[in-house]
């Protein structure tokens, strides 16, 4: 499955993902990993510079802004679009920090 090229941060400033989670790679960088709501395709984001609990979203080092729709969860093209990520980056090592982004029972604070 080829990989699609992400529209402009001028053309899609925001993305709103569901089925999400949250990957540490390498120690350095973190990344939201899930499904575009509205491409209706697996997501990976730059790494992430900055997270509102509060507004469910984060800042990535792209300028791009990412909403978190719904409870994290695993969905197979984004796995796909992370795979393919991490090899192009030759990322070794990662760990799933999505619990740091929600809170008891996998889901945010406000919900």
């Amino acid at each position: 499955m080829p990989l699609l090229p992400s529209k402009s941060i001028q053309e899609q400033p925001d993305i709103w993902l569901e089925r999400w989670r949250v990957i540490q790679a390498d120690r350095e960088s973190r990344h939201f990993v899930g499904f575009s709501v509205e491409d209706q395709d697996g997501r990976v984001s730059t790494p992430i510079v900055s997270f509102n609990p509060a507004e469910r979203s984060g800042l990535t080092a792209s300028g791009r802004r990412y909403v978190l729709v719904g409870p994290p969860g695993f969905d197979d093209d984004a796995e796909y679009v992370w795979e393919c990520y991490s090899g192009f980056y030759e990322i070794k090592e990662v760990v799933d920090v999505t619990d740091q982004y929600a809170g008891p029972g996998g889901q945010l604070e406000d919900e």
